[in-house]
């Protein structure tokens, strides 16, 4: 199964040391915080970019 791993430094909750996936080119930084996340158009555009493939 594939892994993506977006991550920040600011999340505040999660530490990005256990954020970084294994598989090389999976872990991918954004700025920004944990609660945001979701709208972050930084993390949006790699999730989509990510889906198609």
């Amino acid at each position: 199964m594939p892994v993506t791993a977006i991550w920040t430094r600011q999340d505040g909750i999660v530490m990005p040391e256990s954020c970084l996936a294994p598989e090389a080119g999976a872990s991918f930084e954004v700025a920004g915080c944990h609660m945001t996340l979701g709208r972050n158009s930084e993390a949006l555009a790699l999730l989509a970019c990510r889906l198609a493939g």
